[in-house]
């Protein structure tokens, strides 16, 4: 997306400054983006610069807010409306970032957005093999967002060895009581166990987007 001189978006030139700026120092970072959404409020792309930050300094309530604004604005924005439902996503909201998610199932079938949509679905499933095939053919066909993949691989590397997940489940389940109904925030899966990892892997480095 660039601003092609629409005088509602702001200036190529300086957005680069500020990424450059967010990329060494977050506070900087936040504070100029504040000061050109002064003057270009409707540049859907510094709403979501926004929300990234935020989400990055684990303020995820208000970098979800920032990021929703992004794709209200500019619907179409299919990296934003991503990383929208992939901060739901990991964050347990399932429901919400398949909402989201919506609109990418109408992108064609080669594009690596709505593949990892796809291929995080199918995990909520607990569905590994379908989810690691779509993930992996999503990675290798991403070129425009390559620092994507490594939040991709870092769920990838989560689900290699499924075996001690399963029998993680299991051993909890063993701890249970027998049952045949369970509430679903009572509920153990493999998704919300390698979500845990995932969180924990991310933390040590998380990246923007």
């Amino acid at each position: 997306m660039s601003d092609n001189g629409n005088p509602l978006l702001c200036p190529d030139d300086e957005l680069s400054k500020i990424l450059e700026l967010v990329g060494h120092d977050d506070d900087g970072g936040l504070k100029s983006i504040d000061d050109s959404l002064r003057r270009f409020a409707l540049d859907p792309r510094l709403h979501f610069l926004r929300g990234s930050l935020l989400a990055g300094l684990q303020r995820y309530d208000e970098g979800r807010t920032a990021m929703a604004r992004a794709i209200e604005i500019h619907p179409d924005y299919a990296l934003a409306r991503f990383q929208l439902g992939f901060l739901d996503f990991t964050s347990g909201r399932l429901v919400e970032a398949i909402g989201v998610w919506t609109l990418l199932f109408d992108l064609p079938d080669d594009e690596p957005l709505k593949l990892f949509a796809q291929g995080l679905i199918n995990l909520s499933q607990d569905k590994f093999g379908e989810c690691k095939k779509l993930l992996e053919k999503g990675i290798s066909l991403n070129i425009a967002n390559p620092v994507m993949n490594n939040d991709m691989q870092l769920i990838l590397d989560e689900i290699v060895d499924l075996k001690d997940v399963q029998s993680e489940i299991e051993e909890q389940g063993a701890r249970t009581e027998s049952r045949t109904v369970v509430e679903e925030d009572q509920a153990v899966s493999a998704t919300s166990l390698l979500l845990k990892q995932f969180a924990v892997k991310r933390g040590d480095g998380e990246t923007r987007h």
